[in-house]
């Protein structure tokens, strides 16, 4: 407990003695300058002080806060494949780091197993890279925002994610290059959204042309 100096005591009758607990900041108790042992994760948060557990993966969950991911990085990125993590809880799929995903076939994607349960779907700033396949026939995800940092998007990415509806790529966005059909079969998709920053593609009312307007290359 916080502020127990270590001394012993005894007590002829029972005594109740209130004890304040810990208040961490940035892992250390503010009144005893303690630091947190960290007895229990929930979703990757230490359920004591806070404190987003440092992931190391192995056999598809990370070895300290027990949450199911792994890593999915490119083998070219500075970094090499642990430059870019995948995790899942609560059929939230989070991707994050810094590079390229890989580019994968999709029944080898680590996650494919419970793609088509996953609901949500988040893609950290710092990814430049959308693997090939790695969204492929997410069919319960309805929108998806993709950050400013991705310059690239395989093949195939979203096909079949026929739940999608919005795809919106962050003001500011670099995107260069789009992969084959990486929107095919999304029979939910109503509109692309994609900011002026972006010279080689352009978005008319939620229909994506190529960066001159001549030529189309996706209707919803």
């Amino acid at each position: 407990p916080c502020n127990w100096d270590g001394s012993l005591y005894t007590f002829e009758d029972t005594v109740t003695v209130n004890v304040p607990d810990h208040a961490f900041a940035d892992g250390v108790c503010t009144g005893c300058g303690a630091a947190c042992e960290h007895p229990g994760y929930e979703d990757g948060v230490c359920t004591q002080c806070g404190e987003i557990c440092v992931h190391t993966f192995a056999d598809g969950a990370c070895t300290t806060c027990g949450m199911t991911g792994g890593y999915c990085g490119a083998s070219t990125n500075e970094g090499g494949e642990q430059s870019v993590i995948w995790t899942l809880a609560d059929n939230h799929l989070v991707i994050s780091g810094t590079g390229a995903m890989a580019d994968s076939y999709y029944e080898d994607l680590p996650w494919w197993d419970s793609h088509q349960t996953i609901t949500d779907l988040t893609i950290g700033e710092g990814v430049t890279h959308i693997g090939k396949h790695a969204f492929f026939d997410f069919r319960s995800v309805t929108e998806i925002t993709i950050p400013a940092s991705v310059e690239t998007i395989g093949d195939r990415v979203f096909e079949f994610s026929t739940a999608l509806e919005t795809v919106t790529f962050e003001e500011g966005s670099r995107l260069s290059s789009l992969g084959y059909m990486p929107f095919s079969d999304c029979d939910s998709l109503t509109a692309i959204s994609i900011p002026e920053s972006v010279t080689a593609y352009k978005t008319i009312d939620g229909v994506l042309y190529s960066g001159d307007g001549t030529t189309l290359l996706y209707c919803p």
